[in-house]
């Protein structure tokens, strides 16, 4: 092996290092970005409702996180038992995800 060759293989491993750290990096303020894009967005409905001084977009968050979707073995689906806080909390700013009843 020449030390042309084992040079140009030393250059392509640190390319191929810094491509991965790149692409990582990436990856992370893509993320990052979107989160923050979607967070902003529920505390500006927070606002225009007037529940930001009653309720964090965390604890909004976590108390949408208890519905969830049950489906059943004949194949129909429906959302799980709602909780009383959870459908204030949808009904005042007017978020549509609950079915109506």
């Amino acid at each position: 092996m020449s030390a042309s060759s084992v040079r140009r293989t030393g250059v392509n491993r640190l390319l191929y290092t810094l491509l991965v750290i790149l692409s990582t990096l990436l990856g992370y303020f893509l993320i990052s970005l979107v989160s923050l894009y979607l967070y902003y967005a529920a505390l500006n409905t927070l606002r225009r409702s007037g529940l930001v001084g009653d309720v964090s977009v965390s604890e909004l968050l976590f108390e949408l996180s208890r519905v969830f979707m049950v489906r059943y073995s004949d194949g129909s689906s429906a959302l799980s038992e709602t909780p009383k806080k959870v459908e204030r909390l949808v009904q005042k700013p007017g978020i549509d995800i609950l079915p109506k009843k």
